[in-house]
């Protein structure tokens, strides 16, 4: 059998708490922190300054290898005009005029393999 006495129905300040305005103010936070993590993740977009970015590096590395455009597309999953635009990048941060110049700047500047 059925109990007869209804459950008392919560409060908007039980359920929420004293501070309506709290859950509001915690998902905006939740979401500030959401989207600070991604674009730290995804680098954002950064004033330019004559550090390259992870990416700009690893195309640099690529083509110093000897790597053709085409080649370093495919192994980053990107365009070639994207491979040209990043290139430019590198070239403009550097100082660098052609690929020979980056090239040899590597050469220079290449760290030690790590031994396994």
């Amino acid at each position: 059998m059925r109990s007869t006495t209804a459950c008392p129905t919560p409060s908007k300040e039980h359920v929420i708490g004293h501070d309506s305005e709290n859950p509001r103010r915690q998902g905006a936070e939740l979401w500030a922190r959401r989207a600070a993590d991604e674009l730290r993740r995804i680098s954002g977009r950064r004033p330019a300054g004559a550090e390259l970015t992870e990416t700009e590096l690893r195309v640099a590395r690529l083509a110093a290898e000897g790597r053709a455009n085409k080649e370093i597309a495919a192994a980053m999953f990107m365009s070639v005009h994207t491979v040209e635009a990043h290139l430019s990048r590198v070239y403009r941060k550097l100082g660098l005029r052609s690929r020979t110049g980056l090239a040899r700047q590597a050469a220079i500047t290449a760290e030690p393999e790590p031994k396994p």
